[in-house]
């Protein structure tokens, strides 16, 4: 008779707790904040003077269970600032989770 502990620590089993998804965002800022951003730029103690604008981005990312305690995850982000005039930018990342 099997392990009853191994079958449960196996990746087969543990595929049930990975998932997938695909996420995407858009940050409006309000006329009133960008006024009071704009405002704080033009004091004499700030020197960057740029312009504030609304930001968005999208993430994909996946969740693998190798075990019951040992998950990874991998996502990519590609982020558009709310920065006039700045460029997208594109993160990866990874993470290992351990429960003990």
């Amino acid at each position: 008779m099997p392990d009853r502990t191994y079958l449960r620590c196996s990746s087969r089993s543990s595929r049930r707790r990975s998932g997938f998804g695909i996420g995407y965002y858009y940050l409006a800022i309000s006329h009133d904040r960008k006024q009071t951003f704009q405002a704080f730029t033009r004091l004499p103690v700030v020197a960057p003077r740029f312009e504030l604008g609304d930001k968005q981005g999208v993430e994909i990312f996946y969740n693998a269970a190798l075990t019951e305690w040992l998950k990874v995850a991998a996502d990519l982000q590609v982020v558009q600032p709310g920065v006039a005039g700045a460029p997208s930018a594109t993160i990866f990342g990874v993470r290992l989770k351990i429960d003990f």
